[in-house]
């Protein structure tokens, strides 16, 4: 009996040893995720109805389907139909469906190609299923010519990614004044540009800025360029890439803004003052001005408050104050002497705006000149100089032509470059006039053009740089 008892008691705690231990487990398998590397990857395209690269299509709805959710953005801006439509499509998500319904006819026998750019991306992580460009046919075949280039600002060298680039098909030279073209594509981030799935036709090429939206050009300040002749087209294994030099006939000017905001004193707005040049510079160029910017137009009267001294408060007759256009920045003007100390002394009760605010209070601001060590050197050697050709070479700090000289020899050396970082560029004169001349569409003129040059200089104080330019 005892033995039977002992066996019945064994038996249970085996049982429920093996319960607890099943517990364990099953609790061990509950809890909060740890999650994983973030999903970086892009939606994958499951299906699409129509196929891709379909033929002999009259659909006017297609509708793709992809591996996660996914949703569309700034359709409007982002995605492109080719050949141009005149009502853009309309475009759904739901879930893992984008839907688009086309809203124009289809011409027969033609390749539509719809780009997406950046419109659709995953919900979750927000990656880009990048420049997809679904294609179809409503003829027997896909068209497979192409072309590319690169659009260049002719008046910098570089590039502006928010231009469009237009393409005519058998057109006049003059269509894109009036009408609107049948291919549009947009630049990326260098300024290159590719039209695919081309019939084998003529085109002109235009890159434009269109501020209108009216998809063609009808105004001088829109930023316009344009191929000269007939473009010829290419296969994908024989691309010949176009370049077009864009410009601006009339230059656009933005109105001037207030760059720090207006000081207030006694519950009074004040006039305020941004340091430009010398100072916030430590040390004032020898060869250029040192320049005062208020934050509104100052009354002419005002120069006579801007008062600059030696360090013993001794006025310096011989310095001229100019106003600019804008009014509001005065430069000084002066013979700076090498490595000497200076105060500028802004009057409260002298300097006033046109509106009658003045500063809150006196200042003075005080500034050294530089000194020979402070500048570095530069010496150019240009490969393949003609003598016949004007060029001029534009060195650039901050965006701002510091330099501009002519190209009259096969070296040039400068000793005055104040330390910061440079860049350079030529401009390429066909009239020898001096300046940048912009194209002229009506007498189909190109646009003088300026060539960045990839050197890429950091100037130092009483350093020796050497360079070489081919032409």
């Amino acid at each position: 009996m005892l033995r039977n008892r002992f066996s019945i008691v064994y038996f249970s705690c085996i049982v429920s040893f093996i319960l607890i231990s099943l517990l364990q487990i099953g609790c061990a398998n509950i809890g909060t995720p740890t999650g994983g590397p973030r999903d970086s990857l892009a939606p994958l395209l499951k299906n699409a109805n129509p196929s891709l690269r379909s033929v002999n299509s009259s659909a006017d709805k297609i509708t793709l389907v992809f591996d996660e959710f996914v949703e569309v953005v700034d359709a409007q801006n982002n995605v492109i139909v080719s050949p141009f439509q005149n009502k853009n499509p309309t475009i759904n998500y739901n879930l893992n469906t984008v839907t688009v319904k086309l809203r124009d006819s289809l011409i027969p026998n033609t390749t539509y190609s719809i780009n997406f750019g950046n419109a659709i991306k995953d919900v979750n992580e927000g990656n880009l299923f990048k420049d997809f460009i679904y294609t179809f046919s409503t003829g027997p075949t896909i068209d497979s010519q192409m072309i590319s280039g690169k659009v260049i600002m002719a008046n910098t060298g570089l590039v502006d990614s928010t231009l469009q680039v237009y393409l005519y098909q058998d057109a006049i030279d003059t269509a894109v004044l009036f009408q609107k073209p049948k291919y549009i594509t947009r630049l990326n981030g260098q300024g290159e540009f590719s039209f695919v799935n081309l019939p084998p036709a003529s085109f002109r090429i235009y890159a434009i800025k269109d501020i209108d939206g009216t998809k063609n050009y009808n105004s001088t300040k829109e930023t316009f360029g344009f191929y000269p002749n007939n473009a010829s087209i290419s296969t994908k294994d024989s691309v010949k890439p176009f370049t077009i030099y864009a410009y601006a006939e009339q230059e656009t000017i933005v109105p001037a803004t207030n760059l720090t905001g207006t000081a207030k004193g006694n519950d009074r707005e004040r006039l305020s003052y941004l340091r430009i040049g010398t100072p916030p510079a430590k040390k004032q160029d020898l060869y250029s001005s040192a320049t005062v910017s208020f934050t509104e137009r100052l009354k002419e009267s005002s120069l006579t408050g801007i008062i600059l001294t030696d360090t013993n408060y001794n006025k310096i007759n011989t310095v001229v104050l100019k106003q600019d256009s804008v009014g509001n920045n005065i430069s000084i003007v002066y013979d700076w002497k090498k490595d000497q100390p200076y105060y500028l002394l802004l009057n409260k009760d002298i300097i006033e705006d046109e509106k009658g605010k003045k500063l809150f209070k006196s200042d003075t601001l005080s500034f050294m000149a530089m000194s020979d060590v402070d500048y570095g050197r530069l010496s150019v050697e240009f490969k393949n100089y003609d003598s016949f050709k004007t060029i001029r070479l534009q060195i650039l700090k901050e965006d701002k032509t510091v330099i501009d000289t002519l190209v009259a020899g096969k070296t040039w050396k400068f000793n005055k470059l104040s330390p910061g970082n440079y860049s350079l560029r030529l401009l390429y004169y066909t009239n020898a006039n001096g300046k940048w001349d912009a194209g002229d569409f009506k007498k189909l003129r190109q646009p003088e053009t300026v060539i960045m040059l990839p050197n890429k200089l950091l100037i130092k104080g009483d350093w020796d740089n050497e360079i070489t330019v081919e032409l």
